[in-house]
């Protein structure tokens, strides 16, 4: 049998769960579905400029398909394992995943844009294999290069969406 104060003990500590899970659930920052598209929610000032330098670093060096994590993080003046813990709480990505998702956010733009064909654009954003890269933007947006550019057609100007 339960005592009295075996009850009360598991009541606090149950009330103590369920608040430090709507703590947690408050301070996500982003959603992330299950095509792994993310969706803006709520970012400090700190953390918009910290990801707006790091696109910045990332679109610097998009054709660079030699470009690494070291490299972001030493140009971010971060060790590799802050930079991820940081990713990591920002936008749920690890560095990889986040350069990967700039890079395919781009070659998306500029498949909007028209004015290069899908092996060249592969050659801007990064990348050195053709077969890869569609691989990895049919996994990012549901639908390979072609029939992305196709469904969306073209447009003048893409506005970027933070991963």
């Amino acid at each position: 049998m339960i005592g009295e104060g075996a009850r009360m003990n598991l009541a606090y500590c149950t009330h103590k769960l369920s608040a430090l899970r709507k703590r947690y659930k408050q301070k996500t920052l982003l959603i992330v579905s299950k095509q792994r598209s993310l969706y803006r929610v709520k970012l400090s000032s700190l953390d918009q400029q910290f990801l707006d330098q790091s696109r910045e670093i990332v679109l610097e060096n998009l054709s660079n398909s030699k470009f690494s994590v070291s490299d972001l993080s030493s140009r971010l003046h971060f060790s590799q394992s802050q930079l991820y813990r940081k990713l990591k709480s920002v936008v749920n990505q690890s560095p990889n995943e986040y350069i990967r998702t700039v890079r395919l956010n781009q070659a998306a733009a500029l498949l909007m844009e028209g004015e290069f064909n899908i092996s060249e654009i592969t050659y801007k954003v990064g990348y050195n294999d053709l077969k890869y890269f569609r691989l990895c933007f049919k996994k990012q947006f549901g639908q390979t290069p072609t029939s992305y550019k196709s469904e969306k057609g073209t447009i003048t100007r893409i506005e970027y969406q933070y991963p």
